[in-house]
């Protein structure tokens, strides 16, 4: 993807150091440790077949790697964090944390997630590497403004990749007598109760976000789905579809919002189904202007 979109690498490690209780205890050890993590990442570039002239290794120590990749990012005006995850749940993650919603909820920029497979056969870890192109991108929207950001993102790549887009629309069914879809889209004239009301309003909202960012007419599906939950509907629709990447925005909750409120982003990177695309809402306009360059602008 990197020679596509002609971009820069920046290739980082994070070693943990281990602060005691009576202070800083910097352990000789960890000299060893940033040595054996800069020839691993040198390993890597070699093994992916990154661009040399374009690839730039990082080795940071600290007690925070989420801390370290945001302040990278920060330094360096990263554009896009790719990072893996281990998918914990949200009662995991309030005790040991998680690197990935923490670089997320950071809003520096727009952030890769891409799940560790599960257990499964030797044979079968690849599980998220496509056969054959063209690739296949699950654009799933909600009307909200983080929404309206991740599809300017995610329709360059679409048109850098030359992938087929699907663009899906969940309503809420279960709250259809309170007239309520998840995220009221920008629709004119309200919105009704009537499902089969709001399922057309939802086509003709897909219609226009697909003629707003360009995205390609022959190459292009847009679906509305009903379901009382929007994290299982899109997962059951990647899978069904064969689906490389998910984009998606993030309302960047934190802990307890997720317990009260939920967070459809985090369930469907907890899925494992596969790579998730999450696009916050920029923090400042510096911060917009700098995610323009994943949009193909300034």
């Amino acid at each position: 993807m990197s020679s596509e979109l002609d971009g820069e690498i920046y290739l980082v490690r994070v070693v943990v150091w281990i602060e005691a209780f009576s202070g800083l205890r910097f352990d000789p050890d960890i000299l060893r440790m940033i040595e054996d993590a800069k020839s691993y990442l040198g390993e890597l570039a070699s093994r992916f077949d990154l661009p040399a002239d374009r690839t730039v290794t990082l080795v940071r120590y600290g007690d925070n790697t989420a801390k370290q990749i945001i302040t990278v990012a920060e330094d360096e005006d990263i554009d896009l964090v790719i990072v893996g995850s281990r998918c914990k749940s949200w009662l995991r993650r309030l005790g040991k944390g998680s690197v990935y919603w923490g670089v997320v909820r950071s809003r520096v920029c727009p952030v890769c997630v891409v799940p560790f497979p599960e257990r499964r056969p030797a044979g079968d870890i690849a599980q998220w590497r496509r056969r054959e192109p063209p690739m296949r991108i699950l654009m799933a929207v909600d009307g909200s403004d983080e929404c309206e950001m991740s599809l300017r993102v995610a329709a360059r790549w679409v048109r850098v990749l030359n992938a087929d887009v699907y663009l899906l629309q969940v309503i809420d069914s279960s709250a259809s007598t309170r007239g309520h879809v998840h995220h009221e889209p920008k629709w004119e004239g309200g919105i009704e109760a009537d499902v089969p009301v709001m399922i057309d309003k939802a086509r003709t909202y897909l219609g226009e976000l697909a003629s707003r960012f360009k995205l390609p007419a022959d190459r292009t599906v847009s679906l509305v789905r009903c379901g009382d939950d929007a994290a299982k509907v899109i997962t059951t629709m990647a899978e069904d579809e064969g689906v490389d990447l998910i984009v998606m925005s993030s309302h960047c909750r934190g802990w307890l919002g997720e317990l009260t409120q939920g967070s459809v982003c985090s369930e469907v990177v907890r899925s494992r189904g596969c790579p998730v695309l999450c696009v916050p809402l920029p923090r400042t306009e510096v911060h917009r202007q700098r995610w323009g360059v994943l949009a193909g602008r300034r």
